[in-house]
């Protein structure tokens, strides 16, 4: 009986510290998306009681600064490819002369 305590403790023990090793892994990824974001990111966030954002914001933050990166390099393939129609057209002017 006491073995069967013992093993059953043992094994507890190990899933707890399995369990804390994940959770603190994924807070030092949302502390390391938090220090990734521009400063002006967080400047309308709410924060919390120690003057810091809470992980939901930093999540919430980093994902709308994803989408507005996203957004730039779309808009950025599109200069490209209105520049290079130019540049063609140009060309192609440049050869009637």
């Amino acid at each position: 009986m006491q073995i069967m305590m013992e093993k059953r403790r043992r094994r507890r023990e190990s899933h707890n510290a399995v369990e804390r090793r994940r959770r603190d892994n994924i807070n030092d990824r949302i502390q390391e998306l938090c220090s990734l974001l521009p400063e002006n990111a967080l400047e309308n966030a709410t924060l919390g009681p120690n003057n810091k954002p809470n992980k939901g914001i930093i999540l919430k933050k980093s994902v709308e600064h994803m989408r507005q990166l996203q957004q730039q390099v779309q808009d950025y393939h599109q200069k490209i490819q209105d520049l290079e129609k130019t540049l063609n057209e140009l060309c192609l002017h440049q050869d009637r002369l």
